[in-house]
């Protein structure tokens, strides 16, 4: 799925302030509340046994999650990925690949793939921003 043009910007190398990427987890003040930031409810895992549980997280920040649900929306510039996708008119593989879900999606952006591994479900899972099933 294509980064919006309105985010393309310089990139993550801006201020946090302009790419919104101040930490993993940050208090929304329009919100009201603890925002994670590839947490996103519209794009749920694809992989049914990968939900968030408390007690086998691999990170205690993905505990502050309030969705399952994971994309790159939070993100509003362009990253290194998407950079690399306009020069190369696409041509080119993106697939961020981690055991965490936040460095998965930082490093696929918009225009890659994104994999990450579940420690509650002992796979690595993506989410449907990436895909609308599991890829064989």
């Amino acid at each position: 799925m294509p980064m919006p043009a309105q985010k393309r910007l310089s990139g993550m190398l801006r201020e946090p302030r302009a790419h919104r990427m101040v930490g993993s987890v940050w208090f929304d003040q329009t919100l009201g509340r603890l925002v994670y930031h590839v947490g996103d409810p519209r794009y749920p895992l694809i992989s049914s046994a990968a939900g968030g549980d408390s007690k086998t997280e691999i990170d205690p920040t993905q505990k502050k999650a309030q969705t399952s649900g994971r994309s790159p929306a939070n993100i509003q510039v362009s990253t290194f990925s998407d950079e690399l996708a306009v020069l190369t008119a696409g041509r080119t593989k993106i697939v961020g690949v981690s055991g965490q879900d936040r460095s998965a999606i930082s490093l696929a952006g918009y225009a890659g793939k994104a994999f990450w591994f579940s420690k509650s479900s002992g796979e690595f899972v993506s989410s449907r921003f990436y895909y609308r099933e599991y890829p064989e």
